[in-house]
């Protein structure tokens, strides 16, 4: 089975934390919803799971040790794009 790409795992934990649902709960959302499914990287609508739910759970191991890192990354970008657009920002 080849690797899930970073944006749908990456995407997937997002919706995740954003609506509190359990790694079971999400796989079925993500794979009942075509929105979610866009959100995290899906291209054309599939009615199958994209991916275990226990697949989540390795990936924040893998993620864990620089979860920082990209959260700062995160941060800096959202912020240069809102600079960029003109948007008053204030720290």
């Amino acid at each position: 089975m080849p690797p899930n790409p970073f944006r749908l795992l990456y995407g997937s934990q997002l919706i995740k934390q954003k609506y509190g649902w359990s790694d079971v709960r999400l796989v079925e959302m993500i794979r009942d919803t075509p929105a979610l499914q866009h959100f995290a990287g899906i291209d054309d609508y599939q009615a199958k799971s994209p991916f275990e739910p226990s697949t989540l759970t390795k990936f924040r191991k893998r993620l864990a040790p620089i979860s920082e890192l990209l959260r700062q990354i995160t941060t800096d970008d959202m912020w240069a794009r809102l600079i960029a657009h003109g948007v008053e920002v204030r720290n």
